[in-house]
Order: structure tokens, then sequence, then C-alpha cells
């Protein structure tokens, strides 16, 4: 029987061979393909962890933004509240509506100097003559009464033509602080973005080789005290543990490789985020003078007296607007303002002035540490681009939107309303005011914008698309250096 069973198998041995061959290359390529799909099942599941991972971390940086802006507010809100006293004025103005109205004096603290001849000079000496005339009782009265006669008439001309002065610095102060807390909250939003999109992008890099280099750590770790280390020693990949580096070291040649291989200090980061003392101190003055410049030339013809809506405060404020964001150029053509020298020390020394105000020493010769300077480079570079350009132009539309949300809502509504409007429902957006009327709404604006809690101007620009899309696009600016 079993000659019989053996020579069955042999006489049918090839096609058996072939069963064999082919059932077992079916096995092998059902293997195979197995393991390319847990292979691309894990790919998928560690890319997609990735990604939550770099959403969550990228959230947590726009979270750590909008409280960083927030931390920045009452400085700000102290220099430009302290410098652009509009409520300072407010007071002197009723001061003297009030001293008119109780037939007092006016105040000398409230009269502005006038040169010799002026109404002022002319008042000091009817003063004088009346003095005299005390002195000299033998003179006669009717001088004396004269003399009171032009004192008074004399103050109460000095004191009208303070008013108006008055009035017309109100008028530009108020108009002009409100546009300057409007750039300034902007700018340093957007500046802050930069930042903090810069830092968190080193951070996550250098996490991401963290975890590789305890990888390859515990996986040669593993297999060098595996059995297979011990019977073949001579196939452990020793410089498999340098990967990370190697991937580095192709571009060993770039100035700025030590803040990619070696990451952000603390120091360093705590000297990088003392740039924004600029704008803080310095920066928002310039653009105040700007502001004031297009407003005095856009506002200069606009009555206290005159009625004004909402359509037409928008036209001159975007008026305005044109004439701090675009200058003339030696050619005669128009271009968008560089605001570079606003968010950034525009000379070394005035780099060093900063870093010594902000407890660093002193650079030698100008240099700084490769990681500063790599982190400095980059951010002059992306706030002379045109994305910025574009993401700075959407804020500020965005923040002009707010601005005009909250007078609409707040101030041009109310007993002051034109009584000639129509009454209709669409009347609501042809309600206008007197400008006199409008600008209490302006300063308490800025000072809301700077002081409020929760401020709607910085969640407002938190929440636009174009500021967060530039912050990610920030952020992402890796994969080109790791592949």
């Amino acid at each position: 029987m079993l000659n019989t069973v053996s020579n069955y198998l042999y006489d049918r041995r090839a096609r058996l061979a072939k069963t064999a061959g082919v059932v077992g290359g079916l096995y092998l390529a059902g293997q195979y393909a197995m393991a390319r799909i847990d292979d691309v099942r894990e790919r998928i599941v560690q890319e997609r962890t990735a990604r939550e991972h770099v959403r969550k971390r990228f959230q947590q940086n726009m979270q750590d933004i909008s409280f960083t802006v927030m931390t920045y507010l009452p400085m700000l809100s102290q220099h430009v509240l302290d410098e652009m006293d509009v409520e300072a004025l407010t007071s002197e103005l009723q001061a003297l509506s009030r001293a008119r109205r109780e037939g007092l004096p006016v105040p000398r603290a409230l009269l502005p100097p006038r040169p010799e001849h002026s109404p002022a000079a002319r008042s000091s000496a009817s003063l004088d003559s009346s003095v005299e005339l005390v002195r000299r009782p033998s003179d006669a009265l009717s001088d004396a009464g004269s003399a009171s006669v032009d004192l008074a008439a004399s103050q109460m001309s000095a004191a009208t033509r303070s008013k108006a002065e008055i009035w017309r610095e109100v008028k530009m102060l108020t108009v002009t602080r409100t546009l300057t807390v409007l750039y300034s909250i902007t700018l340093l939003t957007i500046f802050t973005n930069i930042q903090l999109s810069l830092l968190g992008r080193y951070k996550y890099i250098q996490s991401i080789m963290q975890l590789e280099r305890e990888e390859e750590a515990r996986a040669q770790q593993a297999y060098e005290t595996s059995l297979s280390a011990l019977l073949f020693p001579s196939l452990v990949d020793r410089a498999r543990a340098h990967d990370v580096e190697a991937l580095l070291g192709q571009k060993a040649a770039w100035e700025d490789d030590g803040v990619w291989r070696e990451g952000v200090d603390a120091e360093t980061e705590r000297k990088y985020l003392t740039l924004s003392w600029w704008i803080l101190n310095v920066g928002w003055k310039d653009v105040g003078e700007r502001v004031r410049r297009g407003v005095e030339e856009v506002f200069e013809g606009v009555s206290l007296k005159s009625k004004i809506g909402v359509v037409e405060l928008y036209r001159l404020i975007s008026d305005v607007r044109r004439r701090v964001e675009h200058e003339i150029t030696f050619e005669g053509t128009e271009r968008r303002t560089n605001f570079l020298s606003t968010l950034l020390p525009p000379t070394s020394s005035a780099l060093s002035h900063l870093l010594t105000r902000g407890g660093f020493p002193p650079a030698h010769g100008d240099t700084h540490e490769p990681a500063f300077a790599a982190l400095l480079e980059e951010t002059r570079d992306l706030l002379a681009s045109a994305d910025f350009a574009l993401v700075l132009e959407r804020a500020l539309d965005r923040a002009a939107g707010v601005l005009f949300d909250g007078l609409a809502r707040d101030v041009f509504v109310g007993d002051d309303a034109d009584p000639d409007a129509p009454a209709d429902a669409e009347a609501e957006a042809e309600v206008r005011l007197r400008t006199a009327s409008v600008l209490p709404g302006l300063a308490r604006w800025s000072s809301l914008a700077l002081n409020g809690m929760p401020n709607e101007l910085v969640d407002s620009l938190a929440d636009l698309h174009e500021v967060a899309g530039f912050a990610a696009i920030i952020y992402s600016d890796y994969e080109d250096r790791f592949r």
C-alpha cells in the first residue's frame, strides 16, 4: 500500500510541485499584501495623528496670540491716552463754558499764550490802567469805566478765540486718537501673530525631532540587545541614530541652520519677544504722526456744526486711510506705505537700545546669536512680503468695520438725530448728527478698544480668515526643508 501511495505521488510530482508553488506563492503574496496594507493603514493613522497634533498646537498658538495681545494693551493704552488726552481738552471746554455761563473771569490757565499785540496783551494793558487809576483817585472816573469795559471785552474775545481753538483741537485729536488706536492694535496683532507663529513652528519641529531621536534610540537599543544582534553584530546600523542630524546636514551651509538644529532657547525667545517694545513705545507715535497729517488734511474743512452721517464719516475716514496707507514717490506714483520701521527698529543702534531697555547686554559689533539673528531676518522678510501687505489691508478693513458697527449701534441714534431725515424703516443708515456730537462716541470707542474686556476689536481680528491663514503659512513653512 505504501508502494502504491509512493508511486501515485511520484507519478504526479510535477503537478503537486506546481500546485504547492502556486499555493505558496499565493500565501506569500497575501502576506505581503497584508503587510503593505498594514503599513499603509499605520501610515494613514500616523499622518492623521500628526495633523491633529499640529492642528491642536496651532489652535493653542492662536489662543496664545490673543492672550499676548491683550497683555500688551494696558501699556499701549497708557501711552496713547496720556499723549492724546482728549478728555483733558473736553474738561477745559467745560470749564470755559461754565465760566462764561456764570459770568466769571476766564481762568488764566485756560487762556493760550498770545503775542505782544494780541487781544490778551491789550487786556493786560487795560488791567494796568485800572490799577493805575486806583492808585490815583483824582483821575476821571469815566476813564476807569472805559478801561473796565475794555478789559471785559478783551477777556470775552480771548475766551471766544480760545474756545474755538480748543474745539478744533478736540476734533483733530479725537479722530487722530481713534485711528491711531485702530492702526496700532491691528499692527500689534499681526506682528504678534508673526512672532508667536515663528516660535511655535520651531518648538513644534524640536518636539518632533526629539520624538524621532527617542524612537531611534529605543529601536537601536532593542536591536542591540536582541539575539540577531548577538549572532550578527556586523548588521547593527550604528549610524541610524543620526538620521535626523544627517537630514539637517543637507542644509549645513545655510546661515540659519542653528535655529533648526538646536531650536530656540528660553533666553532667545524672551529676547525676540522684547521686540514688541518698539511698537508699544515708539512705533505707535510714528503711526500717530502719519494719522495726524491725514486727519488735518481731510477734516480741516469739516465744520463742528455741520450734520454728518455714517456714510459721509466712512468716506472721510477712508480718505484719511488712503493718505496713511499710501505715499507718493519721487516719480509721482502712489505706492503702499511700508510699516517696517513702525514694527521693528530701523537701525542697529535703535535695536541695541531696545534690547538694552529690555535687560539684555549690548551686542559686540552689532552681532547677535544665530537663533535671534535668524528670527529677526525672517521677521523682516515677512513684514516686507506681499502676503503681509494683503493681510494688513484686510485686517484694517475689518477693524474699520468694527469701528463703524460700534458707531452705528451706539452713536448715530437718539435725540440728536436729524429731524429732517426720512422716517421710514431704511432711515437708520441716514441718521445725521452734528460733528461735535459724534466726537464723544469716537473718543469712547478708542478708549474701549484699548481697555475693553472682552475686546471686540482684538477678537474680530483674531477671527479674520486672512490673519489665521497668514499664521498657518508661517507655522507650516518647514516641509521643503525636511523632504
